[in-house]
């Protein structure tokens, strides 16, 4: 009898077609931002991404706050909103410096491009994540309970969801990356509304707040800057490396691995961990939704989906 108890989920939220719809989004994002897509087409996937995002974020507060949902409820739309989609958070482009440079070598610096999709999902991000800390505070506690079984929440393995140890990491992970939303939007807002877009500050929080590869290094308008950036090498984003290249060495081998291990984490270790999540989580807490064509908010989200890829 314990295999046919259920627990009874909002389709709109995280129904198999809105999962499948958010994970093609991701997917489309991966692409355009490491195939050199136009800022533009990007802009438009992010986007609709923010439409998915603000949809589904809005209801599973409300719903939570109301004390609506299931227990598990905010867990799963947080991972399938923000743990998803963390890498699409900022857009840091490269370019050479315009003066020539007096030994010959081209140097480089980094800037961040914000637009008005960017800054609502550094918004959205910063809001869910600070929210996320009061639901494992005080708010577990009084949304409604599983029917089948303790809830658990997951990390790839499942888990007690109460766990006195899992809240007070979720909290204190809830405040730590709110704050780092926070500051993307805030930084990004200055730049948006003053169209700086370098400046020494806003280079440091690139530095701090996004990964580098060994090859690449913000340049400052002084070397004092320069000398600093290489302390925060492995924290710009990187680009894709053509691996193999050179002669075989150890040396070589090295960066290639480092090359590999910098792309994975940046681009597939956060959705990896947040679609496996979503998946066990699900199995494990026995809930079921409505079908594809029974919700509405399923629908859409493959339609989006499907305009985006």
């Amino acid at each position: 009898m314990a295999d046919a108890c259920h627990n009874n989920g909002d389709g709109d939220l995280y129904g198999i077609g809105v999962r499948i719809g958010l994970y093609l989004q991701w997917f489309a994002g991966l692409l355009l931002r490491n195939h050199h897509s136009s800022w533009q087409t990007i802009s438009t996937v992010r986007a609709t991404n923010n439409v998915l995002g603000i949809s589904i974020t809005v209801a599973s507060i409300v719903n939570t706050s109301r004390g609506l949902t299931l227990v598990t409820d905010f867990l799963l739309t947080y991972y399938l909103t923000i743990a998803l989609f963390y890498s699409e958070s900022y857009n840091l482009l490269s370019k050479p410096e315009e003066t020539a440079p007096r030994d010959g070598k081209i140097k480089r610096y980094y800037f961040l491009q914000p637009d008005v999709p960017l800054l609502l999902q550094n918004f959205l991000f910063a809001t869910a994540s600070l929210f996320g800390a009061w639901f494992w505070i005080r708010g577990v506690s009084g949304t409604a309970q599983l029917e089948c079984g303790p809830a658990k929440a997951a990390v790839i393995v499942s888990f007690n969801l109460h766990s006195s140890h899992w809240t007070a990491f979720a909290a204190t992970m809830s405040i730590l990356v709110g704050g780092i939303f926070t500051f993307f939007f805030v930084g990004h807002l200055y730049i948006f509304c003053t169209g700086e877009v370098r400046s020494e500050p806003l280079v440091a929080v690139a530095g701090l707040l996004a990964p580098v590869s060994n090859r690449h290094a913000l340049m400052g308008p002084n070397s004092q800057q320069g000398n600093r950036s290489q302390d925060l090498e492995i924290l710009l984003r990187p680009g894709w490396y053509d691996f193999g290249q050179g002669s075989s060495t150890f040396g070589t081998l090295v960066r290639d691995s480092w090359s590999l291990l910098h792309l994975f984490i940046i681009n597939l270790a956060g959705p990896i961990v947040a679609i496996a999540s979503v998946e066990v989580m699900i199995r494990e807490n026995h809930i079921l939704t409505d079908g594809i064509f029974e919700s509405t908010g399923q629908m859409i989200a493959l339609a989006a989906a499907q305009h985006s890829l």
